[in-house]
């Protein structure tokens, strides 16, 4: 994650709720000379969400800008970091079924060890065709439960599904309408930390198409294994 820059304390610091509020028709919505975003960040178009994820597209934080009621205007605040922190999620996050790899046997090179591969092959893309015109091909399935994080205070809560990756952002409407940015960033992570802790990763039950793909990996790798040994 990115470190703050100094310059952003003002940008980032508790909302004070006695401040004079900024009128959704006024032309400007903030004081000339605001920060620069955070090195780092992912924001939503408006600037009012900032978040940071690490090499896995795990969340790591977030930060509210003390102007987000102006900048949103009206907008829901939770729908907004819903958007932030699931959008980068969809490309990181979930378990992916891979086949177990092992070694294939030294075997040497043999007209009848390369009859026995192309045979499998051969069968191979007689079931491609098998499953391309059948309409009802088992796909592969996520075994598991998903799970709700919540924050301390219990106002805020993120959802996240069976692959572990975050999909609903719920903040009660009521204390979000007197507290502070900060207060709601650190609800935000504190909800999505218990919803990490809660997860378990599912089983992974492959489909047809899968394990089709698996045998030709399988196949490919015996053949390369063949011409690396020689005869």
């Amino acid at each position: 994650m990115s470190p703050m820059p100094q310059d952003a304390n003002e940008e980032f610091d508790s909302y004070d709720p006695t401040a004079p509020a900024v009128s959704e028709d006024s032309p400007t919505l903030e004081p000339e000379g605001e920060p620069e975003l955070p090195s780092g960040a992912i924001s939503d178009p408006t600037g009012s969400v900032h978040a940071w994820f690490d090499e896995d597209s795990h969340l790591t934080d977030v930060r509210i800008s003390n102007r987000w009621r102006a900048r949103l205007r009206g907008e829901p605040l939770a729908k907004t970091v819903e958007t932030v922190i699931t959008g980068m999620a969809v490309a990181g996050l979930g378990p992916q079924w891979a086949p177990k790899t092992s070694t294939p046997p030294a075997t040497p090179l043999s007209d009848a060890a390369l009859d026995r591969l192309m045979e499998r092959s051969v069968v191979a893309d007689e079931r491609a065709a098998e499953l391309t015109a059948r309409d009802d091909v088992t796909e592969t399935r996520y075994v598991g439960e998903e799970v709700v994080g919540q924050s301390s205070n219990r106002q805020v809560r993120i959802t996240f599904g069976i692959t572990g990756r975050p999909s609903v952002v719920t903040v009660e409407d009521e204390w979000l309408g007197h507290a502070q940015a900060a207060v709601i960033a650190e609800a935000i992570m504190e909800a999505y930390r218990d919803g990490r802790e809660q997860w378990v990763e599912p089983i992974v039950e492959p489909g047809e198409w899968d394990l089709l793909a698996a045998e030709r990996l399988d196949i490919r790798d015996e053949v390369m294994a063949l011409f690396r040994h020689g005869i």
